[in-house]
């Protein structure tokens, strides 16, 4: 089964910190109905738009990934004038078919895009490490259906929190299959965060990816210093 859905979890009334539980028991169920306990069911992380809710909906179903036989097609890179229904389906298809060609028909392909693995603190930067990027990290942007290589390292979206909890844009630079993320107005982190927005900034889009050319989910190492204000939703 493949499955695109979250937008009407995100609206008003509506909390989507609720959506992990909800995407695990519609694949439980599911798996009643057709009696296959492990049927295996692939779904696609929100793109880019503009809502507030959008940024914690797309950490809700990278949590709902705990349940096994699970996988997550990664398209916060891709916004068309920031549509809700970004048109580009076509690269939406090819990374969720990627997914039962290497789990279940067992191709020797890339699956998935990278996933924090791990963040360690150090004076004055963080290092951040990630699943799914054994072969390596690159930055590259899409132009039309296709993602084409950066040849540089810098990588957009990255942000760090001090110790009072407050946010701050912050370089980040690839080193192998890690990234290192410093800012000046943090001397001593306490979390990192990557594309924690609902889309990126003006000309900088987001930027980092696998070698397989997959992007990377978003993240935050500290979700208690994201508190979600409901009132922020649309109308």
């Amino acid at each position: 089964a493949i499955w695109y859905q979250g937008e009407s979890n995100c609206g008003k009334g509506e909390d989507p910190r609720d959506y992990a539980h909800k995407m695990r028991a519609l694949i439980k169920g599911w798996r009643k109905a057709f009696n296959h306990k492990n049927m295996p069911v692939y779904y696609v992380q929100l793109p880019q738009w503009r809502s507030y809710a959008w940024t914690f909906m797309r950490e809700e179903q990278r949590k709902a990934l705990d349940t096994p036989h699970t996988g997550m097609a990664i398209t916060v890179d891709l916004d068309h004038a920031n549509d809700i229904h970004p048109p580009n389906k076509i690269t939406v298809g090819e990374r969720l078919a990627r997914w039962p060609l290497a789990k279940d028909y067992k191709q020797d392909i890339a699956y998935s895009g990278p996933q924090l693995k791990s963040v360690a603190f150090d004076t004055g930067k963080v290092m951040v490490s990630f699943e799914n990027a054994h072969a390596g990290l690159i930055t590259a942007k899409v132009q039309g259906v296709e993602i084409v290589k950066s040849d540089s390292l810098n990588v957009n979206g990255f942000e760090l929190a001090d110790k009072d909890g407050h946010w701050h844009a912050a370089r980040a630079t690839i080193k192998q299959n890690r990234v290192i993320v410093i800012s000046e107005r943090v001397k001593q982190p306490v979390a990192v965060r990557y594309a924690c927005a609902p889309e990126a900034s003006q000309g900088k889009p987001w930027n980092l990816y696998n070698k397989a050319g997959l992007p990377a989910s978003p993240f935050c190492s500290n979700w208690k210093l994201m508190p979600y204000d409901p009132k922020m939703n649309p109308q």
